[in-house]
């Protein structure tokens, strides 16, 4: 991250958040999206492990809208294996706090 988006995050008041669990799901959804649903939540449940941080770009009307069900597989698959699912507010709320698993 540069200087200058660094300040622009700091005068917004926001704060910059890493994922470790992410693979590409915009181009799945943009360029096939046939293959979102079957590709994207297994990628990203390999990735993903108790603590995690998974990157999902923003689907909207006409737009990436595979991305969703790929979400929702995701989510089921992290249900599957008892692992709770937080937002990053939350995880910033109670960073002090152990909330996993």
């Amino acid at each position: 991250m540069s200087p200058t988006m660094n300040q622009v995050l700091t005068d917004r008041g926001m704060t910059n958040i890493m994922g470790d669990c992410y693979c590409d799901d915009w181009a799945f959804a943009e360029k096939n999206p046939s293959t979102t649903k079957r590709l994207v939540a297994p990628l990203m449940l390999e990735q993903v492990q108790d603590g995690s941080i998974a990157i999902f770009h923003m689907p909207q009307v006409g737009f990436r809208e595979t991305t969703i069900e790929a979400i929702r597989d995701f989510l089921e698959g992290m249900k599957e294996r008892n692992i709770n699912v937080v937002t990053v507010s939350d995880l910033l709320r109670n960073e002090n706090n152990n909330i996993h698993g």
